[in-house]
């Protein structure tokens, strides 16, 4: 290793400590370089080959076209022609950034672009390593902060996370770009230089070109000290996260749709927005501004126990009923009286979105020759149903109100008919007849809500 300090070997180090800290990655895992053709992807993927080589391990590139400028095929090509010279394959993708309606930033339409491209064309759980570097995570930083972000955004880029089911892994994130180019320049390779880097309209180049060098007068240092305020700022999110989710398993229900205010009223006031905000990406929510936070927190304060709740922003509603938090996507808010006949066959039926879907699951390690027919309604004349191992049939209004699920949901639960004949309302309330059922094939059936697959990990 030479003064630049980059080597494979120090690459190799790299990869099983991302290895040793996620589960998600496995020994032996392919590994895949974004590729723009400038110089410190350039340096990584020259780095990942000789690790690939040295390990037995698959390497290849993936190059993102965004046809923002004329050289954009030559780049392509460019890139095209280095990764056959070092014999791997390249993958490429022609996007399109050019939306003139859209309020997003051209170097965030760029950012979705690629992601997307990278979800689309790498198999799950795919390894994706980006070349940023250290004064890429200092810009980070400093946007961020100028942005008026929260911990999480002034922790800048993560070496590694899980993004649309791959991983992003930034080795290089404690390299200053000096040291790539001295890596590219001892092992002569070559690169191609993007002219819009230097247009000072985008703030990530003002930043770079004239913010970053005036500090760097005083503070040499400077790079170095902003990585490392990030490196703090991601120990500080992952124990905020960490105590934020213990605080929100106590408060949620079984399936994750509603808090317990009385509970959450017992913790101090600083914690309930963090608390409600990660309840809410918990179930793929949007989640709400400072004021739009800061106006359910007053409500939250300032209303009695029976008065009415309700914070709306884009995508979300927030509601409360009988002192539980309830929160709906307006995106998936439907009429059930447009809702057709569903005919559940086989193992699993899907119902319209949001609702999840029906799932038999098998009570035995037998095979099961064939699963029953029923149909699945939304809206019945039932009003009464008698359960399992009772004489009496209930009031379904009842059983709605005893366990606590509000009107807006109650037509939205599923009820399953066989021959006409009401078997059970979700997975909760079943008859005699669903019982015998289940056990004469030994399967049962559960519902499972579209919130139901969300894990807790204050990583992601």
């Amino acid at each position: 290793m030479t003064g630049h300090g980059l080597s494979w070997s120090w690459l190799s180090e790299r990869l099983d400590d991302a290895l040793a800290h996620d589960d998600g990655l496995t020994q032996g895992q392919a590994l895949t370089v974004a590729y723009s053709g400038g110089a410190d992807s350039t340096a990584l993927l020259h780095l990942c080959v000789q690790l690939c080589e040295y390990r037995s391990l698959t390497c290849q590139a993936i190059h993102i076209n965004h046809q923002l400028s004329a050289q954009s095929d030559h780049w392509q090509a460019a890139c095209q022609q280095q990764c056959d010279s070092l014999g791997i394959a390249l993958l490429t993708r022609s996007v399109d950034v050019q939306d003139p309606d859209s309020s997003d930033s051209l170097e965030t339409r760029c950012r979705d672009a690629r992601y997307l491209a990278f979800g689309e064309l790498l198999p799950a759980n795919s390894l994706l390593l980006l070349a940023h570097h250290q004064q890429d995570q200092a810009e980070t930083l400093l946007l961020n902060l100028c942005r008026g972000s929260g911990i999480r955004g002034l922790g800048g880029m993560p070496i590694i996370r899980s993004h649309q089911q791959i991983w992003i892994w930034r080795p290089l994130l404690d390299r200053s770009r000096e040291q790539l180019l001295s890596y590219c320049q001892e092992w002569g390779l070559e690169w191609v230089d993007d002219p819009s880097n230097l247009d000072h309209q985008h703030r990530r180049n003002y930043l770079r070109h004239q913010v970053l060098p005036l500090l760097r007068g005083p503070w040499p240092g400077v790079d170095q000290t902003l990585t490392r305020c990030a490196e703090l700022m991601q120990a500080h999110d992952a124990v905020h996260h960490a105590l934020v989710d213990e605080a929100l398993k106590s408060l949620m229900d079984n399936d994750r749709s509603s808090l317990d205010l009385d509970a959450l009223g017992l913790r101090p006031v600083v914690i309930w927005l963090p608390i409600i905000r990660r309840w809410l990406w918990c179930q793929g929510l949007p989640l709400p501004s400072r004021l739009h936070g800061e106006e359910l927190i007053r409500q939250l304060r300032e209303a009695s126990d029976d008065s009415a709740l309700e914070v709306n922003w884009p995508g979300t509603r927030v509601t409360r009923y009988r002192q539980r938090l309830m929160a709906h996507s307006h995106a998936a808010i439907i009429d059930p009286e447009t809702l057709p006949i569903i005919v559940l066959k086989g193992q699993q039926t899907d119902l319209p979105h949001p609702l999840g879907r029906l799932e038999w699951l098998a009570l035995s390690a037998a095979t099961v020759d064939h699963y029953p027919e029923l149909d699945v309604v939304f809206i019945s004349a039932e009003s009464r149903i008698r359960l399992a191992g009772c004489t009496h049939s209930s009031r379904i209004r009842t059983l709605f109100q005893d366990a606590g699920i509000p009107p807006s949901e109650r037509r939205l639960t599923p009820r399953l008919y066989e021959n006409g004949r009401l078997l059970c309302i979700g997975d909760r309330w079943k008859t005699d007849a669903m019982r015998s059922l289940e056990q004469r094939l030994k399967i049962e059936l559960r519902w499972f809500r579209e919130t139901d697959h969300f894990e807790y990990n204050a990583r992601h």
